[in-house]
């Protein structure tokens, strides 16, 4: 009586696992999924501070690392899988943003602007767009210029 007991409990523990980790993905992607957060937190920061940066300069600075001066930023924010620097490309007044996310975004995940696909995915910021009492980045989209 009691080895069909503990055969029973044993394979009802087996199932739940098995459907928790079904449910809700291994934990290495759970952890897919948590970098492509982190690149996506990052991704507004940046982009919050390129745009407080072109209303105190009234242009947009040419590389990243400008934006480190302990005021804005302490440090250049890097891809947390990789290590690498964001993309960032510039034109007199629209700026993208770029990473490589591992998995797609879920609609219900993020605000629809900072939804992707896999890979690499850019986001694209129109300065025009932009008004001092923002707290978050417009998330307009840039005419469709070539960006070089």
């Amino acid at each position: 009586m009691h080895r069909i007991a503990a055969a029973i409990s044993t394979t009802v523990v087996i199932v739940a696992l098995i459907a928790g980790l079904y449910l809700s993905g291994s934990p290495s992607e759970q952890r897919l999924l948590r970098l492509d957060e982190r690149r996506v937190d990052d991704l507004k920061q940046i982009a919050i501070t390129l745009e407080r940066f072109w209303e105190e300069q009234g242009e947009l600075p040419a590389d990243l690392p400008t934006l480190v001066d302990g005021r804005r930023l302490n440090q250049l924010l890097v891809d947390p899988e990789t290590g690498h620097d964001y993309d960032y490309a510039h034109t007199t007044d629209t700026f993208r943003l770029c990473a490589v996310f591992n998995r797609p975004s879920e609609e219900a995940e993020t605000m629809q602007f900072w939804q992707h696909p896999a890979g690499q995915h850019c986001f694209d910021f129109d300065t025009s767009e932009l008004s001092i009492s923002r707290d978050t980045p417009t998330g307009r989209l840039a005419p469709a210029l070539p960006i070089r």
